[in-house]
């Protein structure tokens, strides 16, 4: 019955109670119908007795079933609450599972409050306050070692992975967590003491892990200097690479620098000595010895170790040196290198990708090419340290002068407002820059001039001699010319170039036929020599061998814009002017804001008798950059 209770509730009881009532009245009726009607006392007595026992029994089942309904309700809650007992411990532990997994990869240092003298401690200096300054140090050395190189594995220091460990006291997550640490992770405790000593100074010791620093000692009132020696030893000891891209930052330590790299060059680790050799190539090559730059550079090359910076480094020096063939090798072997390359991170491996592809193709004069990779470069996160962020539009506008766009050039170079000492240095090499490549001979002279004179003051390398007389001979001052020419070596590229614009200025075909063809021997992947032999051929008016130059500066490079131009200005002068307009067409596609282009395009067009198309052009050359001779040129023609 009490199943059957259970599963109908209330009203099946209610029911059967009323079922038996019933029953009973059936009963009781068919009793007196036997007795003709009347009564039994003795029934009628156990019929009440009956009636009151059923009642009796309906008040303890209304009971029962509202003690039922409370058991009910509290097996609900008790599961309930066991429900939430199993999420809680569950919650617990994996929480405890996430901080096994975080300690088992924690890696860097932690500070522990210092043991400090009762005198020191009085006065304020806690073992808390000598770690927060320790702490202050250790991060101020890694941000700006971080700040000269956007590293990756290497030379990144500890970053954030420096903390502070102040005791406490019971157990918490915090004492769980740091146990878990201690027990699963590669974090080190940075821990030490400082005593007075009976001369009145103090010594500060440190050790990490196990192994003791030298200890530092001197006077109370010199305890913060005590504390940067310190973190700038324990940084030397254990992360070199950070600490020489920090002391870049510190004014006379660069002979500090260059012990440290190399102490580096004698590490067991191939990245270590490669990075200590490249450290040792840019320590010679700030000097000017190009010699000693390009044996380090080899030598961090030679470690295989995958670092694509010493390589990038040695292309910029050899190409320095003139050694355009081997410089555009080198620039594709640090390209292949870089997205591997275990010191930067990913932006920064993105940033000096961008620099390699840039660099090739200003080899291959794709300028084009150079300046789209040049302002996608400007935007990056990573643009090194070597001037403010700022300056880097000067990049910029130097690189849209070599992709003719002269007075856009001129006018951002212009406006730069310096904002340090070696910004104005680049702002005036800048300018030269941007007057050299509108063909401003005397103005690139003056500038070059100035630019030499900014500090800091350096030697003139061979490209700067080279240019220099290629614009001496361009405006009459041949001795001037041949002397500035003459120191340059007989292996550099484009000092064979310009000994043959110095030869051609001075009407020596022969001779400067002879340094053109060696300078296209020299290089025979690039364009530059078949470039500047088409240019001169073409002054000559020998159309024909300057169309085969140009093509030949086509074929070692396709996007050579001014191979393309050169080509068109060939074939127009050997009347064909379809061929011409064709290839100044092509030229346009990479270069539009060039003013020249625009000129002799609309020389072609004009003598194939399109005489509108002609005028567009004409129109859109008077607006861009043009030299004096090209706008009397324009002013001449006949539309």
């Amino acid at each position: 019955m009490g199943e059957f209770l259970e599963a109908d509730g209330e009203t099946a009881a209610e029911a059967a109670f009323q079922t038996d009532a019933a029953g009973v009245g059936l009963a009781m009726d068919r009793a007196r119908a036997r007795r003709g009607g009347k009564g039994d006392e003795a029934t009628d007595r156990f019929l009440a007795a009956q009636e009151a026992l059923i009642a009796k029994q309906g008040h303890h089942l209304d009971a029962q079933f509202r003690i039922l309904g409370l058991d009910h309700w509290s097996k609900r809650l008790r599961l309930a609450l066991q429900a939430l007992t199993i999420l809680a411990a569950t919650l617990a532990l994996s929480a405890v599972g996430w901080m096994a997994v975080g300690a088992a990869h924690a890696d860097g240092v932690v500070i522990k409050a210092f043991a400090v003298a009762p005198d020191l401690a009085r006065r304020g200096v806690t073992g808390e306050v000598v770690a927060s300054q320790l702490l202050d140090k250790l991060t101020d050395i890694t941000d700006q070692a971080q700040s000269s190189v956007a590293s990756g594995k290497f030379g990144a220091g500890w970053g954030q992975n420096i903390s502070i460990q102040i005791p406490e006291t019971g157990v918490s997550l915090g004492e769980v967590d740091r146990w878990l640490r201690e027990k699963l992770g590669h974090e080190r405790n940075l821990s030490g003491e400082i005593v007075q000593n009976p001369d009145g100074t103090v010594t500060l010791s440190t050790r990490l892990g196990a192994k003791a620093l030298p200890p530092q000692t001197g006077a109370p009132a010199d305890l913060s200097q005590l504390i940067a020696r310190a973190a700038e030893t324990l940084y030397r000891r254990e992360s070199p690479m950070t600490y020489v891209q920090y002391l870049v930052h510190v004014p006379g330590r660069t002979d500090e620098s260059i012990e440290v790299l190399s102490e580096m060059t004698d590490s067991r680790d191939p990245v270590m000595r490669a990075f200590g050799y490249g450290g040792l190539g840019n320590q010679a090559g700030s000097r000017g010895d190009r010699a000693a730059a390009v044996r380090n550079y080899q030598a961090a090359d030679a470690e295989n170790s995958g670092l694509s910076w010493p390589v990038a480094n040695l292309a910029s020096t050899v190409q320095g040196l003139g050694h355009l063939e081997e410089g555009l090798r080198l620039r594709r072997r640090a390209l292949a290198l870089t997205p591997r390359d275990p010191a930067f991170t990913p932006e920064a491996a993105r940033q000096e990708t961008l620099g390699a592809e840039a660099g090739i193709a200003g080899i291959l004069h794709d300028n084009a090419t150079v300046l789209a990779k040049a302002l996608v470069q400007s935007q990056g996160e990573h643009l090194g340290s070597a001037t403010s962020r700022a300056s880097v539009n000067l990049t910029v506008a130097s690189v849209r002068a070599q992709a003719h766009d002269g007075l856009r050039a001129e006018a951002d170079a212009t406006s730069f407002v310096p904002r340090y000492p070696l910004d104005a240095k680049v702002q005036a090499q800048t300018l030269a820059s941007i007057a050299l490549a509108r063909g401003d001979w005397a103005g690139y002279l003056t500038r070059a001039d100035a630019a030499e004179k900014t500090p800091p003051v350096s030697p003139v390398g061979f490209s700067g001699l080279t240019n220099r007389a290629g614009a001496l001979a361009r405006i009459g001052r041949q001795a001037q010319a041949e002397a500035a020419i003459g120191p340059t070596p007989l292996d550099c590229q484009p000092c064979i170039v310009g000994r043959g614009t110095v030869a051609e200025a001075a009407g020596r075909r022969a001779e400067a036929d002879h340094w053109f063809a060696e300078a296209s021997r020299m290089a025979p992947s690039t364009p530059n020599g078949p470039l500047n032999w088409g240019r001169a051929l073409l002054d000559r008016g020998d159309a024909a061998r300057a169309a085969v130059q140009f093509r030949e500066a086509l074929r070692r490079s396709p996007r050579a814009e001014e191979a393309l131009e050169g080509l068109g200005e060939a074939l127009l002068m050997q009347g064909d002017a379809a061929g011409a307009a064709d290839q100044f067409a092509a030229a346009d596609k990479l270069t539009p804001r060039w003013g020249r282009t625009h000129l002799k395009w609309g020389e072609a067009l004009a003598k194939q008798g399109k005489r509108d198309e002609a005028r567009a052009q004409f129109t859109a050359a008077a607006g861009l950059d043009l030299t004096a001779a090209e706008r009397a040129e324009l002013a001449a023609q006949k539309t």
